[in-house]
């Protein structure tokens, strides 16, 4: 009988601390607010050199505001692997996943501005335009360059397989204002801010973590943090996990962008 109970403890420990374990990972909520007058929307330049583009209402997506509350758009942030070793991905999130990732021309711009990607994962660049694109990978530290010309209708395949050091532009030659990014990372913790401003990142590692924060349009290394300030080196950041959700506010100076 001692034996039994024995056995059984060990099993419900063992369930105790695999339990446990499991729920020993962070949450991340970022907000990525302006400080300050937000630029007005400008139109971009050149488009009149193609009638069908000239028909659109094209304004530059460089910096994007949400005019209620001040949220910036598309800011990446992500664990910046040069300066933290990810010792374990949570078990949810270790398969690369197999979707293909679709970059669209349409309405002469790139939909969406910002990719992210895994690599092991595809680009299917495709044209929804009734004029021709072309989707210019040239912009890759590791992988291979390519140059798509995608005519009304077609649609090609980028398959992305190394991480890059940094965010990786594809532009459109036909149409210089068009352009897109990619980050690709080799983990899936990267996070990219919505209309609002806000992005999440789930089932992080808990602890101090580095991580690394983008935008095309600024350098942002001078901030305030849940409201003290913060200056980040380079854009390059260490937060303190822990378990649970981790929630920060981040107010930029509309100073530092372009």
């Amino acid at each position: 009988m001692k034996t039994v109970f024995a056995i059984a403890f060990l099993l419900i420990a063992g369930g105790i601390s695999q339990f446990a374990c499991a729920a020993d990972w962070a949450d991340l909520k970022m907000t990525f607010v302006l400080k300050g007058t937000p630029p007005k929307p400008s139109a971009v330049v050149g488009k009149e050199r193609d009638p069908i583009c000239a028909a659109l209402p094209i304004l530059s997506e460089s910096m994007l505001i949400n005019a209620k509350n001040n949220g910036i758009q598309n800011v990446g942030f992500y664990i910046d692997t040069r300066n933290y070793k990810i010792k374990e991905i949570h078990p949810d999130l270790k398969a690369v996943p197999a979707n293909k990732v679709v970059l669209d021309n349409k309405n002469c711009v790139f939909v969406p501005h910002v990719l992210i990607v895994r690599p092991g994962q595809t680009i299917t660049a495709k044209n929804s335009d009734k004029t021709g694109h072309n989707c210019n990978f040239s912009g890759f530290f590791n992988n291979t360059a390519e140059n798509f010309a995608l005519p009304p209708g077609a649609s090609r395949d980028k398959i992305i397989d190394q991480p890059e050091r940094g965010v990786s532009p594809v532009d459109c030659g036909s149409h210089p204002w068009m352009k897109a990014y990619i980050i690709a990372q080799d983990h899936p913790y990267v996070g990219l801010s919505n209309a609002d401003g806000v992005l999440s990142i789930a089932k992080l590692p808990t602890g101090k973590v580095a991580f690394r924060v983008w935008h095309e349009n600024a350098v942002i290394d001078e901030v305030m943090l849940n409201g003290k300030k913060a200056k980040w080196d380079k854009a390059s950041l260490e937060l303190e996990l822990k378990i649970g959700m981790n929630e920060y506010k981040v107010e930029v100076d509309a100073a530092r962008f372009k």
